[in-house]
């Protein structure tokens, strides 16, 4: 479901409820990550858990890398990721880092080149996948865990988004991603009444 802000009748910002995903897939090696990215494996961080692919019907591949310049120079890299899609059925590739700033948890790019998405801005689902996956590699058993996301940065259209996930016994029991918006367009539907 999704939820809508407005400020002087206007909708500024929205808040959508996310699948949630209590089971992770195998790591994959940081080799292999680092290439779809055109980056060495020494960028690819494994400290809080290795590339990961989730779904949340959209499945991305998830890469932390260790710092704000590899970030910076990661880049779809078409022959290494159009491999790496077909095997594993990819829909795009998130990276991200942390970093530790206080006002924003990470910072992130997200490409899907086999969709003809070279980057985007602010990806709901990719953020919705990074949610589940901070919440399920916690160890808290009942917590309301937030998280803020910078995306776009790099590509000179930088996002906000807010990352929410409720743990309860153990388990993650709703995600959500908030952020800014605007109406692109409106439709209506009518359905015909039964006899």
């Amino acid at each position: 479901s999704v939820m809508l802000r407005s400020y002087g009748g206007e909708i500024d910002a929205a808040e959508f409820i996310a699948p949630v995903i209590n089971r992770l897939e195998d790591e994959l090696p940081a080799e292999e990550a680092a290439k779809a990215l055109g980056l060495t494996a020494d960028k690819v961080t494994t400290a809080h858990h290795g590339p990961r692919i989730l779904s949340t019907g959209v499945r991305f591949l998830y890469v932390e890398l260790t710092d704000l310049e590899a970030l910076a120079a990661s880049e779809a890299a078409p022959g290494p990721v159009t491999r790496i899609s077909a095997t594993r059925g990819l829909d795009g590739v998130f990276a991200y880092v942390r970093t530790g700033n206080g006002e924003v948890d990470f910072r992130a790019r997200m490409d899907a080149p086999v969709h003809g998405v070279m980057e985007a801005p602010a990806t709901g689902s990719a953020n919705a996948g990074l949610a589940n996956l901070l919440a399920s590699l916690s160890d808290e058993n009942d917590a309301t865990l937030t998280w803020t996301v910078a995306q776009g940065v790099e590509m000179g259209r930088p996002s906000l988004l807010h990352l929410t996930a409720e743990r309860r016994g153990g388990e993650v029991v709703q995600v959500r991603v908030a952020g800014g918006a605007v109406v692109v367009c409106r439709g209506r539907i009518d359905v015909p009444e039964l006899d």
